[in-house]
């Protein structure tokens, strides 16, 4: 598979999934050629785009929070939610930052609304 950025303007306005033989429409590229070439993600209501579970753990690991992860959802008291939690760190594809669990866990290492923003555009930036 690979990510196709659709472009509009300078700005990304959408990635989309295809197989690696499927042709490019018009204004679209590859995600990564896109980045490269200077275009940047358009944030609706200032909320950055989902970034990928490679760039999120890239981006903690950069930042020596990674292994911090497997503590705090061992921390989760309710059975349940921590199965949750689990199974979203484990099996999830991408993340939002609007995720309860992605804004607790930004709590639980420190970080504040602005900072958790900022540590999204920065992942949503690693090819």
């Amino acid at each position: 598979m690979k990510r196709i950025a659709h472009i509009d303007g300078t700005k990304i306005v959408n990635v989309s999934l295809a197989t690696h033989d499927a042709p490019l429409s018009p204004n679209t590229m590859l995600e990564s050629d896109a980045l490269a070439a200077g275009y940047t993600y358009r944030t609706v209501n200032n909320i950055p785009p989902p970034v990928t579970r490679r760039q999120l753990k890239r981006w903690l690991l950069a930042q020596n929070l990674l292994a911090q992860v497997p503590q705090l959802i061992a921390a989760i008291t309710d059975e349940n939610a921590r199965a949750e939690a689990q199974i979203d760190w484990e099996d999830a594809s991408v993340f939002e930052v609007t995720n309860p669990l992605v804004i607790n866990f930004a709590t639980a290492l420190g970080l504040n609304n602005e900072q958790l923003n900022e540590a999204w555009v920065e992942a949503a930036l690693i090819s």
